[in-house]
């Protein structure tokens, strides 16, 4: 430690690293369980396998996954789906076409919730759209971008034969001008991403399952 001229105290190199390490503390002290990660002058990116927290309620019924969307174009997407042997029907290919369907600039994570209907405890036996939505919303879940559902697509290729998924998002219109969501499914002609026909008054199986997304952490860096 020395003093100049001035009679000001200069920082040295070990009074910065002193002082680094009192705002490492401190950062450790708001945010638990993020101590081990060192300040470099940007937020830290969560570790992927480390789900961000679900709502007492939904806990141990739903399935949590980590994807990656953004940093394709449409047109990408689609290239990609057909190279990888994936089925895609005229609905959904319209809907990606449509203009409402975006995709973001640069990639970034998002965190999946995989539910059944049943899972969010609506009274009705078969719950309309409307309701799913804002009993999951009520539970802190998102709609999903619409990307989701080719990204998704493309990254799980190792879905159950037999299973079919719902994503929750904004419908968007197919070619015959019928608001449509992204549907995933697996049957007997492969691994399937199709376009289907959904209002908020269409009632819903208990079992038919539906991916909702997390909101986004503040602590996610986007990846270059």
């Amino acid at each position: 430690m020395e003093r100049g001229q001035s009679g000001l105290r200069k920082m040295g190199d070990n009074d910065l690293a002193d002082q680094q390490a009192e705002i490492q503390r401190q950062f450790a002290l708001r945010h638990s369980g993020m101590s081990d990660i060192p300040l470099k002058g940007k937020l830290p990116e969560r570790p992927v396998g480390e789900p961000l927290r679900l709502h007492p309620f939904l806990e141990g019924k739903v399935r949590q996954e980590i994807i990656t969307i953004g940093g394709k174009t449409t047109q990408e997407l689609l290239a990609e789906l057909t190279q990888g042997g994936f089925r895609v029907s005229s609905y959904a290919r319209s809907m990606m076409e449509n203009p409402s369907f975006t995709t973001l600039p640069n990639p970034e994570q998002r965190d999946l919730v995989r539910l059944h209907v049943k899972d969010l405890g609506l009274k009705r036996d078969y719950p309309r759209t409307d309701e799913i939505y804002q009993k999951a919303q009520d539970l802190g879940l998102e709609l999903c971008p619409a990307e989701v559902g080719p990204q998704y697509r493309l990254q799980n290729k190792n879905q159950p034969l037999g299973e079919w998924l719902a994503v929750a998002m904004k419908p968007i219109p197919a070619s015959a001008g019928n608001p449509c969501v992204f549907r995933l499914g697996h049957g007997g002609g492969g691994l399937w991403l199709y376009g289907s026909w959904t209002e908020p008054g269409n009632a819903w199986d208990p079992e038919y399952g539906f991916v909702f997304t997390l909101p986004a952490s503040n602590f996610r860096l986007l990846k270059a």
